[in-house]
């Protein structure tokens, strides 16, 4: 077992490295390889297939067969972002009968998942009034499923659905706490990009909130990137 284990990983890491720029073919061949070998897909190669859109150049329903193939094959943990990709496609430009399947899909392995991955999409697409007829006549997100959000949008770095969240917090009952968690993780992407303009605003947003002990730590957090310098120096945090 321990000989196979290390045999698989090396060849799962050098594999990663050579299809991360290939093409469809190439990253099919390693897929076979793996199947060959030890009977099982990589998750990395359905990851590097379906967010490319390779898997919907025969339309949704190619993608979803073709993902029901790499899902009788492989050794799947995860699959939020095919998930994802593929209700993205559906919702955008597929059709009521395809969203009707990749829905059904994501139902079959997660009720909940298919909720909360519809409710992110929504927003990601800018469509914050369906997002909000989603949630019924009293709009309310529970902690895990805003936390559910956060945390994948954080991962792909998607800041429309953190600044919604955001303009949306008093009508989705946002608390403070939560309130810091989505602050968090925007303030890590604008200051990985050195986003002068996007960080000054929300220092400002935070200063203006009526308790601003929730975000002490949030504060902390945006004075790293005024050291940093990119930023004024000047910024009052004391309450």
């Amino acid at each position: 077992m321990g000989t196979y284990s290390t045999k698989q990983d090396s060849m799962r890491s050098s594999s990663r490295v050579r299809v991360a720029g290939c093409g469809l073919c190439e990253i099919l061949r390693v897929g076979d390889c793996f199947v060959a070998s030890f009977n099982c897909v990589p998750y990395f190669v359905i990851q590097l297939l379906l967010p490319r859109g390779r898997l919907f150049r025969s339309g949704i329903a190619a993608g979803l067969a073709e993902l029901e193939q790499l899902k009788r094959l492989g050794r799947v943990k995860s699959l939020t972002r095919t998930f994802h990709c593929l209700l993205w496609n559906a919702v955008d430009h597929g059709k009521a009968e395809e969203l009707a399947q990749v829905e059904s899909v994501i139902s079959s392995t997660s009720p909940t998942g298919l909720q909360r991955l519809k409710g992110f999409v929504l927003l990601e697409l800018g469509k914050k009034g369906a997002f909000l007829d989603s949630l019924g006549q009293e709009p309310h997100l529970e902690h895990s499923q805003l936390l559910f959000m956060v945390e994948f949008a954080a991962k792909l770095k998607t800041v429309i659905v953190l600044e919604s969240l955001l303009e949306l917090s008093l009508v989705l009952q946002i608390r403070p706490q939560e309130k810091a968690l989505i602050y968090d993780e925007l303030i890590k992407i604008y200051g990985k990009h050195e986003d002068k303009d996007n960080l000054e605003r929300i220092t400002e947003s935070i200063l203006h909130e009526s308790d601003r002990q929730p975000f002490t730590a949030t504060l902390g957090r945006l004075a790293h990137f005024y050291r940093l310098g990119f930023l004024m120096n000047s910024f009052e945090f004391i309450p």
